[in-house]
């Protein structure tokens, strides 16, 4: 048997509830294209509901989970989860701050050609010029380092966000309206605390992923 899991800094309620409003203001954007409310002049009425069912909100219906992964460690064997814990739980850190910035963030890959891609997820990003963010990057370490213990890898460059929303199909001849309105969504660039982190379980179900708290390290 094995558990899903991640190491995460879980937003509180304020934020959850913040959070959920840009969602909504996401959809409402994005809702008006092709629909004469400032998208794309000339677009057909007919893309806007597949443009609508392309996209799969993070925590559809609820107010809370929105989380900063730290690290995704999959599928661990349930024998490794209460050494995993232990080994996590010794991390020592001192409480920080971070900040949002003030805009969203996109992920892209494939498509368009030379310069483009296809918007892949829509996520609210982090200030890297807040004083905390050293903070964060030297608690991911202090996570990765052990993990890695465990035989734990992740090749890719750590890029802190909070994802939004995931994107499936949507038309080409959209795509330059899509990415407007987007980025045309205000984010207040709150600051946030950090006084701990959390190994968390991910369980995928039929409405999205279910996730409950594993271990709480907090910081001292």
């Amino acid at each position: 048997m094995s558990m899903r899991l991640f190491v995460s800094i879980n937003l509180g309620e304020e934020l959850n509830d913040y959070l959920a409003g840009v969602q909504g203001e996401l959809e409402k954007v994005v809702g008006a294209i092709g629909c004469g409310g400032g998208g794309a002049v000339g677009a057909a009425d007919s893309v806007v509901p597949s443009l609508r069912s392309g996209l799969r909100f993070a925590l559809a219906g609820r107010k809370s989970g929105f989380h900063l992964t730290l690290f995704f460690l999959g599928e661990v064997p349930v024998e490794k989860v209460l050494d995993l814990q232990k080994e996590l739980a010794a991390i020592s850190f001192e409480p920080f701050k971070l900040k949002f910035k003030n805009r969203l963030g996109v992920f892209k890959g494939g498509g368009f050609g030379q310069g483009g891609g296809f918007i892949k997820a829509v996520f609210v990003d982090i200030d890297k010029n807040f004083n905390g963010y050293k903070s964060l990057l030297g608690l991911q370490k202090m996570i990765t380092d052990c993990v890695g213990e465990f035989g734990f890898r992740d090749g890719r460059p750590f890029s802190p966000h909070i994802t939004l929303a995931r994107v499936g199909f949507y038309p080409r001849e959209i795509a330059g309206d899509f990415e407007k309105v987007i980025f045309g969504v205000e984010v207040s660039d709150r600051e946030f605390d950090v006084d701990a982190f959390y190994l968390m379980e991910s369980e995928l179900e039929a409405g999205g992923s279910r996730y409950s708290e594993v271990l709480k390290v907090v910081g001292r």
